[in-house]
């Protein structure tokens, strides 16, 4: 069953087929949870509401820069679980010291990737259920922090920011165990599951140094 999300991106793209009549937006949506606060922000100008009312901050400046350096996303598929650091720039003062202080409110806690749509008629509130696309742990921050000059009023400004170090949800998985498809083996993986006796390879040898005839 197709998703509200789905649905409602079917809904307004409708029969245009030239991209110039198309008014719907898709833009990531970044939830960092740290232990005792969650920093939200969406890659646009200007804060956005979602459904449920929480307010997004825009990581983009007025001259177009985007504030939030985010690696290429990897497809977490394959198994891989490298680390990638995110940067949050210009972040509050009050954020920056509770993150500085506490390695915990970093370690261990989620950071999610959505997606949110709405109409480039109404970039401010979104009426539909944001759409979850990828999840990482977040392992350790690295903080910046340093006076820049402030171009429209020649005064001198503090920028804090924030380098985040996260790995994908393939983190702290192996592989299963494997085994050698003999009697001794199977027994040997059995035991270590609490099994004893097990006789599920037992029928293997027998298969051995014998000529098979395929379609004949």
């Amino acid at each position: 069953m197709a998703s509200l999300f789905d649905a409602r991106l079917v809904e307004m793209l409708g029969t245009a087929t030239d991209t110039g009549d198309i008014r719907a937006v898709v833009r990531p949506f970044w939830k960092y949870e740290f232990a005792s606060r969650t920093v939200r922000v969406w890659r646009g100008q200007g804060p956005a509401w979602d459904a449920d009312g929480n307010k997004w901050l825009g990581t983009i400046d007025g001259s177009g820069t985007d504030h939030h350096k985010v690696p290429k996303i990897r497809d977490g598929r394959d198994g891989n679980s490298q680390r990638q650091d995110f940067g949050l720039m210009y972040i509050d003062a009050e954020t920056y010291e509770l993150l500085k202080s506490q390695t915990s409110e970093v370690e261990g806690q989620p950071l999610t990737l959505y997606w949110g749509l709405f109409s480039t008629e109404k970039t401010v509130r979104i009426d539909v259920p944001l759409k979850f696309h990828a999840q990482w742990t977040m392992k350790n921050v690295r903080q910046d922090e340093k006076a820049v000059l402030d171009p429209k009023t020649g005064k001198l400004t503090r920028q804090r920011n924030l380098i985040v170090a996260a790995r994908g949800i393939n983190v702290g998985r192996s592989q299963a165990p494997r085994l050698t498809a003999t009697p001794q083996g199977q027994r040997l993986h059995a035991d270590l599951l609490g099994v004893s006796g097990d006789k599920g390879m037992d029928f293997v040898p027998g298969l051995a140094n014998r000529t098979y005839v395929v379609g004949g």
